[in-house]
């Protein structure tokens, strides 16, 4: 599923957070793969460290 390699490449990119001068992260594709849950996920597993 689309999901996890989504989930997967945006668990690569939190491992560098911060340490590039800019950080972007974009979700974009057809309806149904994932992308509010990721972004969902995504608030949650920061919202104990950031918020």
């Amino acid at each position: 599923m689309f999901y996890q390699q989504y989930r997967q490449e945006l668990e690569s990119s939190l491992a560098t957070l911060g340490n590039q001068a800019q950080n972007i992260l974009i979700f974009y594709g057809t309806p149904g793969i994932g992308k509010t849950e990721l972004c969902q996920w995504f608030y949650k597993s920061l919202q104990p460290e950031y918020l």
